[in-house]
C-alpha cells in the first residue's frame, strides 16, 4: 500500500497570471497545462483536484493588472506537480515548455517552502585553531610566546647571576 501524500506537497502556485474573471482564468490555465503536457511528456493533462484564483478587491488599476494574479492549483498526483515546478526545463530556446497565459509566462513556485533534507546537515563551527593564520601579530605576540620569551630572559639573568656570585 502507497502512502496518500500530502495536500501541501501536490500544491503549486502560478505568478503573473493576468486578472480576468475567475472562470476565465481556471478555463485557460487547464487548457495551457493540457498543451504544455501534450508538448512535453506526450501525455493527457493532469488531474487537477482544485484551482483557486486569488480575488482581487474593488476595481482594478492598471497597477494591479501588470502585477497579475496568483493561483493556487492542487494536483491529484504528486509527479504531476514535481514535473512543473523541478522539472521542466523552462526558459528554453524554443518556449515549448513554459507556461504562458494571455501572452504572459506564469512563474511556478511551491505554494509552502520544501525543506531539501540533502542540503540540510548538521555542520559543527569549526575549530578557532583552524582560523588562525600563522604570521599576524597576535599569533607572534601569543601568551605562550611571551611566556618563552620571559622565561628565557629569566633564565639568562639566573645565569648571568650565578656566574657573578
Amino acid at each position: 500500500r502507497v502512502a496518500k501524500v500530502p495536500p501541501a506537497r501536490r500544491r503549486v502556485r502560478l505568478r503573473n497570471v493576468p486578472v480576468q474573471p475567475e472562470e476565465q482564468v481556471k478555463a485557460a490555465i487547464l487548457e495551457e497545462m493540457a498543451r504544455l503536457w501534450k508538448a512535453a511528456l506526450g501525455r493527457s493533462p493532469p488531474r487537477v483536484e482544485e484551482v483557486r484564483v486569488a480575488k482581487v478587491q474593488g476595481e482594478v488599476t492598471y497597477a494591479q493588472k501588470l502585477a497579475g494574479t496568483e493561483v493556487l492549483l492542487q494536483f491529484a498526483e504528486l509527479e504531476d506537480a514535481s514535473w512543473l515546478v523541478d522539472g521542466r526545463n523552462a526558459g528554453t530556446w524554443s518556449r515549448v515548455l513554459d507556461l504562458s497565459v494571455g501572452s504572459r509566462i506564469l512563474r511556478v513556485e511551491w505554494s509552502e517552502p520544501v525543506t531539501d533534507w540533502r542540503r540540510l546537515r548538521h555542520q559543527a563551527e569549526t575549530d578557532a585553531s583552524s582560523n588562525i593564520s600563522y604570521n599576524t601579530v597576535g599569533t607572534r605576540q601569543s601568551c605562550s610566546t611571551a611566556f618563552n620569551t620571559k622565561m628565557t630572559a629569566m633564565q639568562g639573568k639566573q645565569g648571568v647571576n650565578q656566574a657573578a656570585g
